[in-house]
């Protein structure tokens, strides 16, 4: 079943229940290098005060999706690639295979010459109050936090003030939307949080 509630997916407890909400401190902290896939079909260069929508668009799941972005050109493909042997693959605007996904008891992810092959659990790591899930890319920390209605990604600090996102998940009807900061672009994060998107919103135990 579908639904708009983001803490619903990915391990979340609800923040409506005052006894899941702990207001701990930031955690970790430390990204360089654009995107390996830079020929991807901007109109002009990002900005870093610009922000991009990407629109994933699916009849049934997240994981056989079509993902649009600036100008509602194609940027991304979901596809359950063996649905047989529970794997799903992220393809490029190229159709070429650039993220594999399979669905074992403990599900692993690969990304191809961002990140080796590894537990989502280890690369997504839920915080042990279940308010928050880190994530490893580009040589930095980031945090994964639910937001009213939105997933937010933040550089993860140790304040106990979050800074601006830089980039947040909304949930729709039969749609999901990535928007991310030409900041994150430009330092390489967008196929990373595609990835991200993807197992956030897929319904399935990621742990």
């Amino acid at each position: 079943m579908h639904t708009n509630n983001p803490y619903a997916q990915a391990g979340w407890f609800n923040p409506d229940n005052a006894d899941s909400i702990n207001n701990t401190a930031w955690s970790p902290a430390n990204p360089p290098q654009a995107s390996i896939y830079g020929a991807l079909p901007f109109p002009p260069p990002p900005t870093q005060q610009s922000a991009y929508s990407f629109t994933f668009s699916y009849r049934h799941s997240i994981l056989n999706s079509t993902i649009t972005g600036p100008n509602d050109r194609p940027y991304f493909r979901v596809v359950n690639d063996s649905p047989s042997q529970g794997k799903t693959v992220i393809q490029n605007h190229e159709g070429h295979n650039f993220t594999i996904i399979e669905w074992k008891s403990h599900p692993v992810v690969e990304i191809r010459e961002l990140l080796d092959k590894q537990t989502v659990a280890s690369w997504l790591p839920l915080s042990s109050d279940k308010t928050q899930r880190a994530m490893f890319a580009r040589g930095k920390w980031y945090s994964w936090v639910p937001y009213e209605n939105t997933i937010c990604l933040f550089t993860a600090t140790y304040g106990s003030t979050p800074p601006s996102p830089i980039a947040k998940i909304l949930r729709g009807d039969r749609t999901v939307t990535l928007d991310i900061t030409g900041q994150a672009i430009q330092i390489g994060l967008l196929e990373i949080c595609i990835v991200a998107t993807v197992l956030l919103q897929s319904e399935r135990n990621i742990d």
